[in-house]
Formats: structure tokens, C-alpha cells, sequence
């Protein structure tokens, strides 16, 4: 059956190849960023995942009964290189902003059309850098990362999942996390970094593409190349 989807920040890196991989199997795809953009095949509309004001005139203005798909992929990275001594308040502020608040909120929004779907599913695009099983292993690959607000941050995300799953259990929505790994994308503006991400932007949106059309049971769970991984 067609799925209707959604994928928030899809207008480039993994959103836009997880966008463009669902509607190269015939899905009707939806993309948002804060600024127009004209992909072929997809549909955009905007969003500012920190506004509510936005966020209320998309699902207002979502053109479809239901929703079958939502990929809560807008999220930013801007403390790569700051430790916790000297991350500023603002930074801390925009990282909940987007990378939780966000989420939260646009999931909130669309819950009638996802509502109206025989097999819903709502995929929060998390990062292994907010599990806390891999943030207590000092022997983690990631351990040399500070990043601490987007740590924080991609917590908080897991516990929304966790919290919509468990409100959502024993219905058809199902609601995961999921980690992309390590990507060569324009999350972050250190072009260092981001040369070293040993994966690709189209090799990360394969289990949350996955995650949308093939697997079963994935209610309360957080993912990593197709497999549950710990919290």
C-alpha cells in the first residue's frame, strides 16, 4: 500500500535520502525546512520545528487525511568542539529547542492524521552520543566527543520516544528512536569532523527507511543499523 510520509529538515542529508529513498518505492513523501526548496518527486512544505506557531499552520495546512510516516529528522549540532565548561546557556537553549521541543511538539501536532493510519510509525532520528549505556563506557569509539548539550539533547529525544510509545502501546502507532551512526552531512560546520564520519548521508537513512516500510515491532525501541541498540 502507498504510505504517506513525512520528514521533517528533509531538504538535505540524511532527511533528503531518506525522503528520496521512500519515494523511490512509491510513497507519497513530504519534506519540510524553514526555507523554500524544489526537489523533484518530493513535496515541500515549511516548518520551523522551534516555532509553534509554525508547526500549527503545517498541520493545518497538510494537505492529506492521514499520515502513515513521520521521520522527526531536523536537528542541529552547533557544540561539537565546546566542553561542558564552556558551552554558553544560549547554545543549551537552542539544542532543547530543536532537538527535543521539536519533536515533541510536531509529533503532538500530526497525532490526528497518524491517528487515521491502519500502521503509523513515528522515527525520531536520534545519535548514538545521547545513549547513555555508550556516554558511561570510557572505552565507547565516541568517548573523545564532547558535545555536550547535543549529548543532552539526543537524551531528552530517547525519553520522547519512550514516553509516546508507552502512551501509544497497544494501538497503530508505534513510535522508536534511531541513531544514523557517524555521517558525512552538514550537521555540523567543521568540515574536519564531518571528512572523518566513516558513513554516508544515504548509508544513514537506511534503517529509518527501513524502520518506515519493513520492520514489525519497533515500539519503545532505539536502533542502529537495523538491530536494537541500549539506551
Amino acid at each position: 500500500m502507498k504510505k504517506i510520509c513525512l520528514i521533517t529538515g528533509g531538504s538535505r542529508g540524511i532527511g533528503l535520502e531518506i525522503a528520496k529513498g521512500l519515494a523511490a518505492q512509491g510513497h507519497q513523501v513530504y519534506i519540510t525546512s524553514r526555507t523554500p526548496v524544489d526537489v523533484p518527486h518530493l513535496t515541500h512544505m515549511l516548518l520551523d520545528v522551534t516555532q509553534q506557531v509554525s508547526i500549527e499552520q503545517l498541520a493545518q495546512n497538510f494537505p492529506e487525511q492521514r499520515l502513515d510516516v513521520l521521520v522527526n529528522n531536523a536537528g542541529i549540532m552547533p557544540d561539537y568542539d565546546l566542553d561542558i565548561e564552556h558551552t554558553p546557556f544560549d547554545t543549551i537553549t537552542q539544542l532543547l529547542e530543536t532537538n527535543v521541543r521539536g519533536p515533541f511538539a510536531v509529533t503532538q501536532a500530526l497525532l490526528p492524521f497518524l491517528k487515521k493510519s491502519d500502521d503509523a510509525r513515528v522515527i525520531n532520528m536520534s545519535s548514538d552520543l545521547g545513549a547513555m549505556a555508550q556516554v558511561s563506557d570510557p572505552y565507547s569509539k565516541f568517548d573523545a566527543i564532547d558535545a555536550p548539550s547535543y549529548r543532552v539533547s539526543k537524551a531528552a529525544l530517547n525519553m520522547t520516544s519512550l514516553v509516546f510509545a508507552k502512551q501509544f502501546r497497544n494501538t497503530n502507532i508505534q513510535v522508536c528512536s534511531c541513531s544514523p551512526g557517524w555521517c558525512r552531512t552538514g550537521l555540523n560546520e567543521h568540515d574536519d569532523f564531518t571528512h572523518k564520519a566513516p558513513n554516508s548521508a544515504t548509508q544513514g537513512a537506511d534503517t529509518p527507511i527501513w524502520l518506515a516500510l519493513e520492520a514489525e515491532q519497533i515500539n519503545g525501541q532505539f536502533f542502529y543499523q537495523r538491530q536494537p541498540i541500549a539506551w
